[in-house]
């Protein structure tokens, strides 16, 4: 099915990928690698920035030129380090969702440790 989506809209397959899987797995991940909670209906409506060390920045929504004003501010920064931050926390942050305060539903999945480098299945 999304490969069927990207050949609908001509996506170019250098700058977009496509991906599927567990979709708790997949929440797991928002959250706690890039802070970001995940609805299984829907697009998230912020930008996450993430510097070259892999340490998420900041979340900024695409729709308050207010944080989007930050987020270059921040980008500028980060492109200019040289060094990782010795703490990096994020700038801005998403309200959170009707449920819980931080917006992510509960999985009722084993809690392991989230490896980074895991491929999600295209």
């Amino acid at each position: 099915m999304l490969q069927q989506y990207a050949k609908k809209y001509n996506a170019d397959p250098d700058r977009w990928v496509f991906l599927t899987g567990d979709f708790p797995y997949i929440r797991r991940v928002a959250a706690e690698v890039y802070r970001s909670p995940l609805s299984e209906r829907g697009h998230r409506e912020d930008f996450v920035v993430v510097d070259k060390w892999g340490k998420v920045r900041g979340n900024f929504a695409w729709n308050h030129p207010e944080q989007i004003g930050e987020m270059k501010e921040l980008l500028t920064k980060l492109l200019a380090e040289t060094e990782p931050p010795a703490e990096a926390a994020p700038v801005a942050t998403p309200e959170p969702t009707e449920g819980n305060s931080d917006g992510v539903e509960e999985s009722t999945a084993p809690k392991e440790p989230i490896d980074e480098g895991t491929p999600v299945n295209e």
